[in-house]
């Protein structure tokens, strides 16, 4: 019996089945995963390689791995975007430790969060977040990402981004960052109860200068009352004061007062409506308003619920 390689052919060199059988499997192998990863029409993408259990060549540097820690694969996207995948029993405060003593005592920059051009307030999709931290080496340097996910036990993901031309340590990039208007963080991340998932299905963010919200969409065993325990421990973490409350029918509301950086007073509301055709989806909706409205609404701005 003869077996075939990747191609479909009868390998020449070789008359052993199960060295091309095992050839076969690894190059479907890594035919598959390079599709599952790169999604087609993905920017970053120009001859996708995947290195399984090794550093790529492409890497410009020696990179560090914590103790406890293995290397799963490489994905090289392009030759400016290499993505690291790592297994490990470290706590994800280990690893972030871990990366920021390593790289920050070879000259790296810790990135402000505030920098990062998807950090805004609201609800937030799935269980966790991914927690994230990034690095950039000088104003036109390369810059890393790393990403831990506290739901995936080992789960360790680090972005290197060799791309010159959009470091998040340029000073043009961060003062438009600085300049987003600071509403989009006036509600904190607001996570699920555990064991459940918010759902984008109908939920986004948006507002204006004088007004902002978050809203999703929660199916879960929990009644009302404990629904808004939750999400109101979240808001009083946050620095808002709770000025009322209530429970009619189907829906639980509260009402708030908070400040901006700035010491201007806002109000926040927070609705949760339970659904009568299904008792078990719920919609969420958390709001602030500024107290003195400025002129017009400055502007529209408008996200999606993130995961």
């Amino acid at each position: 019996m003869e077996f075939a390689n990747g191609n479909g052919k009868v390998d020449p060199a070789t008359n052993d089945p199960d060295k091309n059988k095992a050839t076969g499997l690894e190059a479907a192998y890594r035919e598959l995963a390079l599709r599952l990863a790169i999604w087609p029409g993905d920017p970053r993408s120009n001859n996708p390689q995947i290195y399984i259990g090794k550093l790529p060549p492409e890497l410009p540097t020696e990179f560090p791995l914590p103790t406890s820690t293995r290397l799963l694969g490489s994905l090289v996207r392009s030759a400016q975007h290499i993505d690291l995948y790592l297994d490990t029993s470290l706590t994800t405060e280990q690893v972030i430790e871990f990366y920021t003593l390593r790289l920050t005592g070879a000259g790296w920059q810790k990135v402000d969060p505030s920098m990062f051009p998807g950090n805004f307030g609201g609800f937030i999709g799935g269980n966790r977040p991914m927690q994230h931290i990034e690095f950039c080496q000088g104003n036109q340097g390369p810059s890393l990402t790393l990403q831990t996910n506290p739901n995936s036990s080992g789960d360790v993901r680090i972005n290197v981004n060799l791309d010159t031309a959009n470091s998040p340590c340029d000073p043009v990039r961060q003062k438009r960052m600085r300049e987003r208007p600071m509403m989009v963080n006036l509600i904190p991340n607001l996570m699920p109860p555990p064991g459940n998932i918010q759902n984008f299905d109908g939920g986004g963010s948006g507002g204006s200068q004088n007004s902002w919200f978050s809203s999703a969409t929660l199916d879960t065993g929990l009644d009302l009352e404990a629904l808004a325990f939750h999400y109101n421990a979240q808001l009083e973490k946050a620095g808002w004061h709770l000025s009322g409350q209530g429970l009619n029918g189907p829906i639980a509301w509260s009402q708030w007062t908070l400040q901006d950086k700035d010491g201007e007073d806002w109000q926040g509301r927070f609705l949760i409506y339970r659904n009568f055709s299904n008792p078990r989806n719920y919609f969420l909706q958390a709001n602030v308003t500024r107290n003195q409205p400025g002129p017009g609404n400055q502007g529209q701005y408008s996200t999606q619920l993130r995961f």
